[in-house]
């Protein structure tokens, strides 16, 4: 099973792997760590393989963000939902417990924010940070899981993981290299990025799940959107951003889960 090789390759490095998180936010607004090489090649390939078409995505478009998103996992090959759903099975969710000294989390089989994405020539994510809950807002959001499955893939290709200092001008960049798999904390201070694909020929692959925990990751009650900035050179879409970030928290005060589509997994 997936969910046992992911565990074994995790215990293999456990107190590597420990040991960076813990020592990974001295400039930054969370910790994090990444382990190559998750699953054995061939599997990685086989995962690779099976991604579907950006044609088959659901496309996500402005100021914030380009990219391609799905969760409708049932039209795919069904190694793309069992790789999603090892990464937050039980003994993964244990043992990544045990590296990042974060308890009581769970997964989101609605893969709320999450499941499968792909960046294609030009796309890319904005600085931000995540949704404070869960779709329900009964948990807090505690880590960010994103596995990276397209072969071949440089750093001249673009579309990697940046992680910002809390004035979002200073990132350091996270390659997100072929069967990656980086683990972020999501908290007020998280801002995070991913950077224009510059690759015309293919897209940047990407599996990715949320943990959630009824304990608050600062010890405190807090709740918010999604909220985005511009880049350090994007001064008008920063103007944007904190306009737009103060519209949409208003209206969290009203309707709790917005008014955005509903983007969920569900199982009939």
């Amino acid at each position: 099973m997936l969910e046992n090789k992911i565990h074994e390759r995790l215990s293999e490095n456990f107190d590597t792997l420990k040991d960076f998180f813990m020592k990974s936010n001295l400039d930054f607004g969370c910790r994090y760590f990444f382990i190559d090489d998750l699953l054995p090649e061939d599997i990685a390939i086989n995962i690779s393989n099976k991604f579907p078409p950006i044609e088959n995505m659901r496309f996500l478009n402005s100021h914030r963000e380009k990219k391609y998103t799905s969760k409708d996992f049932k039209k795919f090959d069904r190694v793309l939902e069992e790789t999603a759903l090892a990464l937050q099975s039980k003994k993964v969710i244990e043992i990544i417990e045990k590296i990042t000294g974060i308890k009581k989390q769970v997964g989101d089989q609605t893969f709320y924010a999450g499941g499968l994405s792909s960046m294609s020539y030009k796309n890319f994510l904005n600085p931000h940070i995540d949704n404070s809950h869960n779709y329900q807002q009964s948990h807090y959001r505690t880590l960010n899981l994103l596995y990276y499955v397209t072969q071949d893939w440089t750093f001249n290709d673009g579309g990697h993981l940046e992680l910002w200092n809390k004035s979002v001008k200073n990132k350091k960049i996270i390659e997100s290299s072929f069967n990656r798999l980086i683990i972020m904390e999501t908290n007020p201070l998280s801002w995070h990025s991913v950077s224009h694909v510059k690759n015309k020929l293919r897209s940047r692959n990407c599996i990715s799940n949320y943990y959630f925990s009824k304990i608050s990751p600062t010890s405190e009650t807090y709740s918010n959107v999604t909220s985005f900035n511009g880049r350090p050179n994007q001064i008008i879409n920063r103007i944007i951003c904190k306009i737009d970030n103060s519209l949409r928290q208003a209206i969290r005060i009203f309707n709790k889960k917005g008014f955005s589509k509903v983007d969920l997994n569900i199982k009939n």
